[in-house]
């Protein structure tokens, strides 16, 4: 197994891109300069619930180890970001099935666009989305 490696300007939205990016990998992924902030915790979280692997190292980066995700069930909390990248990841895994829960707050943000258009290109959504 080879392993990529990629320096990041540890911003989240690009933390979490990578991080969705990398569960398409065959190859090891080193992410340098990692944020561990609450909206990459919570990516991280939910993508481990799913089989998700990866390994801290030092000064600030992280080793993802390509696994394939599982079914299973997530607590996006707050964050817009984990549930949008999220959700369109899941809607093309095949044979699997996922619960996304989120809080309060984030179901009354708009997601109308993103859902009817994974909706449109086959995916099949619950009554809550």
């Amino acid at each position: 197994m080879k392993q990529k490696t990629i320096r990041v300007d540890g911003s989240k939205s690009e933390i979490n891109r990578l991080l969705l990016i990398a569960t398409f990998l065959e190859d090891e992924l080193k992410i340098i300069n990692f944020s561990d902030c609450n909206d990459v915790k919570t990516m991280l979280a939910n993508l481990s619930s799913l089989g998700f692997k990866y390994r801290k190292d030092i000064n600030n980066s992280i080793t993802i180890i390509p696994t394939k995700l599982k079914s299973g069930e997530l607590f996006i909390k707050d964050s817009g970001t984990a549930l949008r990248f999220l959700l369109s990841r899941l809607a093309v895994c095949e044979g699997e099935e996922f619960i996304l829960n989120c809080s309060e707050q984030l179901k009354k943000r708009p997601h109308d666009i993103l859902i009817n258009s994974l909706k449109q290109l086959g995916a099949e959504l619950g009554k809550d989305f």
